[in-house]
């Protein structure tokens, strides 16, 4: 239970630490600075691939989180303490790549949102390809480590993209539309693991890794067409 005691003090310290530490905000109720805000439709063409994307990552995240630890203990026959063990480290390579990937391409080297999709998108399809070795063990490492690089990248890459995407004043409702995404992942990782494990092992990692294929070829697709319209831009200026 340990565990789970840490998981319920931690948001108490976070919340101690955002009541103390952080300097209160008065709203200015003046005319001038008054913006009047827009709602933006789900299926908006500007932003969908992008909301798309976040939800098939979030799905997968989740699916694999939930199936991870029947599938380490049902192929490798280890004992519940060595099963924890190692999911603990699986895990761990993940965040440490996902951290990362952030800090290294997005906060020093300061990619295009584009160019963080690009790079995310591959490096997860490549984390699913190395499950072809799944029987191997060290190949479980390699594709969660693949995975936390990807994830480092695609999520701020698709919630900025979508962001620039439109208008200043339609900027909150697409940052509601983005977590509203994140949390359609969420609800649908689980069901779509646990509702396929039983039947086959590999059938939630092949279900998600389709899943996000098709949200990365959008992407690509969207990537593809914002490239051809800049050029146009450039050489009509």
């Amino acid at each position: 239970m340990t565990p789970l005691y840490l998981a319920a003090i931690l948001p108490l310290v976070a919340f101690i630490l955002v009541w103390t530490q952080l300097p209160s905000i008065k709203k200015k109720s003046t005319a001038s600075q008054t913006k009047a805000y827009q709602k933006v439709h789900l299926f908006d063409k500007r932003i969908w691939p992008f909301l798309f994307l976040i939800t098939s990552l979030q799905a997968t995240i989740l699916s694999m989180q939930v199936t991870t630890g029947f599938f380490i203990k049902d192929h490798f026959h280890y004992s519940l303490s060595e099963a924890a063990k190692v999911i603990g480290f699986i895990f761990m390579f993940s965040g440490i790549a996902s951290i990362t990937s952030q800090l290294v391409f997005v906060r020093t080297l300061k990619l295009s949102g584009s160019r963080l999709l690009i790079m995310g998108t591959s490096f997860i399809l490549l984390s699913f390809l190395s499950l072809l070795f799944h029987r191997h063990i060290s190949a479980l490492y390699v594709t969660f480590t693949l995975l936390g690089l990807g994830i480092g990248l695609v999520l701020p890459g698709a919630s900025s993209s979508a962001s620039l995407s439109v208008s200043a004043t339609e900027q909150g409702a697409v940052a509601g539309l983005i977590t509203a995404a994140q949390g359609l992942g969420t609800l649908s990782g689980p069901l779509i693991g646990t509702s396929l494990y039983p039947i086959h092992s590999l059938y939630p990692y092949l279900a998600t890794s389709g899943l996000f294929l098709i949200a990365s070829i959008i992407i690509w697709i969207k990537v593809g067409q914002r490239h051809v319209d800049d050029n146009k831009g450039v050489s009509l200026n």
